[in-house]
């Protein structure tokens, strides 16, 4: 066991490193060991590896280009990743595993993400919340806290898409922040940090009026500060920097 496990840390490097072929052989070497094992924890690690990879290149795939023959290959490596998350969930359920089955249900979830980016079905959105319901489920009741984080993140990834702007930065991502803030794992700093981009992305953007992304982040600000200001000292510097950067474009529109 110590062996598919060493293999499957491997093929998650091949995965980074866009290695496909890599990432196939390792897994199906891993996968070889569990079911000899009869491990059924490790098999669904494995076949959760095996959704991700899937998944991410369906969405690079998506990404690199629109034409229709591309769209309908970056589906099909879609519903291979479900295919495999499925299974995944499956071993995570036989084995009693709550952490894996949780993990695995957020993957579902984001599965469920990229596709309402490819193609904003509202049936993606309410599949992604439906597997988000059983992952928070399985999180509060184990106290899995960067569980609890990932899917407010998602939820607010979501409510964002559909141009729900304070749903998703006043509920959501605010939550996330205050869920994980006191944790100094790397794993829990960088959903913060994705929420600091997501900040970022605010105060640059210009699909929304300025007085409504001004209000939004007084209003961020005094949820940071509430939280206690030295914790969240970071958000409130990044919340700053985004007000100044409104004002300067709702300025600089004026003028012209």
């Amino acid at each position: 066991q110590d062996l598919a496990m060493a293999l499957g840390h491997i093929a998650n490097i091949y995965r980074q490193q866009h290695r496909p072929k890599d990432v196939e052989r390792y897994l199906d070497e891993t996968i070889s060991i569990h079911e000899k094992c009869g491990n059924l924890s490790g098999l669904a690690a494995a076949y959760g590896e095996y959704g991700c990879e899937y998944r991410k290149r369906a969405w690079e795939r998506y990404r690199k280009s629109e034409h229709k023959e591309h769209l309908q290959a970056a589906e099909s490596e879609f519903a291979t990743a479900e295919e495999y998350f499925l299974k995944a969930c499956n071993y995570a359920q036989q084995s009693e595993n709550k952490y894996r089955e949780g993990d695995i249900l957020i993957d579902l979830a984001l599965l469920e993400f990229y596709r309402y980016q490819v193609k904003p079905d509202p049936a993606h959105r309410d599949k992604g919340e439906h597997y988000l319901a059983l992952a928070s489920k399985i999180a509060k009741k184990h106290d899995y806290v960067l569980w609890q984080g990932r899917i407010e993140e998602l939820r607010g990834n979501f409510a964002l898409t559909d141009g729900k702007l304070e749903e998703a930065f006043l509920k959501h991502f605010a939550h996330t922040c205050q869920l994980l803030a006191d944790y100094p794992s790397e794993r829990f700093r960088e959903a913060i940090e994705r929420v600091q981009f997501r900040i970022r992305e605010l105060g640059e953007g210009t699909s929304y009026s300025p007085q409504r992304i001004q209000l939004l982040l007084r209003k961020l600000i005094e949820i940071f500060r509430a939280s206690g200001a030295k914790r969240f000292k970071d958000l409130i510097k990044e919340c700053k920097a985004a007000q100044k950067y409104v004002s300067w474009r709702g300025s600089s529109n004026a003028r012209a």
